[in-house]
């Protein structure tokens, strides 16, 4: 498929979020994950990021959540396991809102103006932001800045 750039980023944030939900009803159940439950904090230019969505990615799979009032958290049973990840923040504003995790109802829902990518592509699809996560979970802060000063 060919999309244009506002295309390719709302089909981007539909599969990210499909991969979130498919991620979140998977897993064994049975206390044999190796995940660790993670949590923290998400500013820009020093205020809590309102919405969005963090990534924690490592060599063939990812671990991510709903950022809201600044807040995240990930639970151990779909979680990173321990070591250094590669981080994606991503929070997009504007165009119709999509509900469906379907990509195909997804586009369907997305008539209009795409969404736009609030955060700069330093912090996302060329982050060079990581974590380094240890047994036993942690808290972790990233402080997005945007302005120049």
């Amino acid at each position: 498929m060919c999309f244009s750039l506002p295309n390719r980023l709302l089909f981007d944030f539909v599969l990210l979020t499909g991969v979130c939900v498919f991620a979140a009803g998977c897993g064994g159940g049975g206390g044999d994950s190796k995940g660790v439950a993670i949590s923290g904090t998400v500013t820009l230019d020093g205020v809590p990021l309102d919405h969005g969505t963090i990534l924690l990615k490592w060599p063939g799979n990812g671990a991510g959540a709903e950022i809201t009032n600044g807040k995240f958290a990930i639970p151990a049973k779909v979680g990173p396991v321990p070591g250094k990840h590669r981080v994606e923040i991503s929070s997009l504003e504007g165009g119709n809102k999509v509900t469906s995790t379907d990509p195909t109802q997804a586009m369907n829902e997305a008539n209009g103006p795409p969404p736009t990518e609030r955060i700069p592509t330093k912090y996302n699809t060329e982050s060079g932001l990581t974590a380094e996560v240890k047994d036993g979970g942690e808290s972790f802060s990233f402080e997005l800045k945007i302005a120049a000063k």
